[in-house]
């Protein structure tokens, strides 16, 4: 039936068949009419599927884009694999998956030819296992419940037990921040961890860290295997960073001597004595401390030039706009004096420019929110570090930082980057000397800072309390208590151990802090002025942790110095 409710014929009634690069080539240029009888019947008789997405889950889905998927390979998608899981899932996730996927794809894949997403679906399925260790709890036996390791005549297998456990999970919306959170914890620890395995000394070209991962994978120019990488995963999750980087040579020669296992061997049990071996002889006695992070997330981290795109800003003073300018083209313009302050940034001099001769620094410029960050490193114990989310151009005194990864919150990022723990320990003794002795921090240096990987729900205090700061207009008691709170919880993710020692953790009592919500600027000084009057109470557990900092002696010598 057509719009008028009248029977007819679609306009592409009797077309060709277009199978000139298909695989029934004999069939190409024929008709629906000029087909055998089994041929036609063959198509009628075709099972459909019905694919339903949640508009509630997927606001931003274009059905265009699955149809096109659908309708132009030769072969069909199949259920549970990644090539179906990114026409509907989360572009979070997909997006997340991919990125880890693009950042190793050249030597940490499963097919050179990936035309199938052979590989995401890998990375994929090894992130649910790590999903499932935090979600199901930790298994003694194959670490990951979701895991099966079983023994077929001589070889030993590897798998996930069920790929559609995989599918409900990307289609829960309700555990999205975890699964990318998993995803960000694979692709820093693991793939982390294999990547300085694999890399010989001063050499770690793709070439050789392919050719030693397919030596450890016991194989000579054959294909890598799934089981190979869910292996992989197995032997190496309770070897820590540190471990391979101290005893690589030969946690190298002992993984492949398990794949030769895998490949030829007695019994099961045989090979399940030869893993507790290599894990005895590599892992080394999880922490006891008690933390608000399990299995010590402090450990992980991504450095800030994997998570997000940096660019310096120019000398735009040549460009300033003319009375022909549109507005659309016109951006201010900090370029003289340039000031920081509670993570705001400012400027005696402010002009109107265009960028139609620098359209590579649009992006930048352009993009809400962005962190700036001054290169001058003179006179302060910290760096300078601002939030904008703002259609805003600076000169080349300040770096930007634009967030590329999701997990991770853009206070949080800049909460991390302002501490005193970063500026004495990753930037206070690499910067650069020039006129006048002003020092200026590389924008290398900056992209080299470690961001401990956390659950989107434990980013949350630090971000509340820089968004505290930004919301106070000037530098007075109440900003001054929330930087110093603001050190102790970061001095607690990288000095988790001494911290406890000391008995000065500060995040445990930070869990309910509460968010400014109001347009109403009022409201939110209050809500502000009334934590700071809780948390500064000299009773308050907070005050005497914040007392007992500098009995910890690298916090010590780190204030002490600055």
């Amino acid at each position: 039936l057509d719009e008028n409710n009248k029977t007819r014929k679609s306009d592409k009634d009797g077309y060709s068949l277009n199978l000139k690069n298909g695989i029934l080539k004999n069939l190409n240029g024929k008709k629906f009419n000029q087909l055998t009888a089994e041929e036609r019947n063959k198509i009628k008789n075709f099972a459909l599927w019905i694919i339903e997405i949640s508009e509630k889950n997927n606001k931003n889905f274009e059905p265009i884009d699955l149809f096109i998927r659908l309708n132009n390979k030769p072969y069909p998608i199949k259920e549970d694999t990644f090539e179906m899981w990114n026409s509907y899932i989360s572009r979070n996730i997909i997006e997340t998956i991919k990125a880890a996927h693009r950042n190793n794809k050249d030597w940490f894949y499963f097919r050179k030819n990936n035309s199938r997403m052979e590989d995401e679906n890998i990375y994929t399925s090894l992130t649910y296992l790590e999903y499932s260790v935090k979600k199901k709890g930790y298994d003694k036996e194959y670490i990951s419940k979701d895991l099966d390791i079983y023994k077929v005549v001589d070889k030993i297998n590897f798998r996930v037990k069920s790929k559609n456990e995989i599918t409900k999970v990307l289609e829960d919306i309700n555990s999205k921040e975890e699964f990318i959170f998993a995803c960000n914890q694979f692709e820093f620890n693991f793939i982390r961890k294999v990547k300085e395995l694999v890399t010989d000394e001063n050499d770690g070209s793709n070439a050789t860290l392919n050719k030693n991962l397919d030596y450890i994978f016991n194989i000579e120019k054959g294909r890598r295997t799934q089981q190979g990488f869910y292996a992989l995963w197995f032997f190496l999750y309770e070897i820590t960073f540190d471990v391979v980087i101290k005893h690589k040579s030969d946690i190298r020669e002992s993984l492949r001597n398990l794949y030769i296992d895998m490949a030829g061997i007695k019994s099961k049990s045989d090979f399940d004595t030869n893993v507790q071996k290599f894990r005895k002889a590599f892992s080394i006695a999880k922490s006891t401390t008690p933390s608000l992070f399990d299995n010590n997330f402090s450990y992980y981290w991504a450095e800030l030039g994997e998570i997000s795109l940096a660019q310096q800003g120019f000398n735009g003073n040549n460009f300033r706009v003319g009375p022909s300018t549109p507005i659309k083209d016109r951006y201010p313009f900090l370029y003289r004096k340039i000031k920081v302050e509670n993570y705001k940034i400012s400027a005696d001099d402010t002009v109107n420019i265009s960028l139609a001769e620098k359209p590579n620094l649009k992006d930048f410029f352009d993009a809400k929110p962005k962190i700036l960050i001054k290169k001058s490193i003179n006179f302060h114990p910290r760096l300078m570090v601002a939030f904008s989310d703002q259609r805003l151009a600076v000169s080349s005194d300040v770096y930007i930082f634009l967030l590329d990864r999701f997990g991770f919150s853009i206070n949080y990022l800049i909460a991390i980057i302002s501490s005193r723990y970063v500026y004495s320990t990753y930037i206070k003794n690499y910067g650069d000397h020039t006129a006048e002795e002003e020092k200026q921090i590389q924008l290398s240096i900056l992209k080299k800072v470690p961001i401990p990987i956390l659950p989107v729900v434990e980013q949350k205090p630090f971000s509340i309390i820089v968004e505290y700061i930004r919301t106070i207009e000037s530098k007075d008691e109440i900003v001054l208590f929330f930087e110093r709170l603001l050190d102790a919880m970061v001095y607690e993710l990288f000095l988790a151990q001494q911290i406890y020692n000391a008995g000065c953790e500060v995040l445990k009592y930070l869990q309910n802090l509460p968010s400014l919500e109001s347009n109403i600027n009022f409201e939110n000084i209050d809500i502000i002025k009334s934590e700071h009057k809780k948390l500064s109470d000299p009773g308050h557990e907070i005050s005497a942790s914040l007392l007992k900092l500098l009995n910890v002696r690298a916090i010590n010598q780190i204030e002490s110095i600055s």
